[in-house]
């Protein structure tokens, strides 16, 4: 099964890890670096989860996700 994943952290070195780890398990990856970007594109019904970086500035984890 093919999940739409979205992975979100300020160090890009651990968002390609993931994305690389996630794509190799068949799934379909978007990584973000920022908080803001992925809130002005984020479309509501099309990813099954998302991971994110708990400490990140502006905005943290508990917040993006909330």
């Amino acid at each position: 099964m093919v999940n739409n994943i979205i992975v979100i952290d300020d160090d890009v070195g651990t968002a390609l890890f993931f994305k690389i780890c996630l794509e190799d398990e068949g799934h379909q990856v978007s990584i973000y670096n920022d908080p803001n970007s992925l809130l002005e594109e984020f479309e509501p019904g099309i990813y099954d989860l998302l991971i994110t970086d708990i400490r990140m500035p502006r905005i943290n984890g508990f917040e993006l996700a909330g």
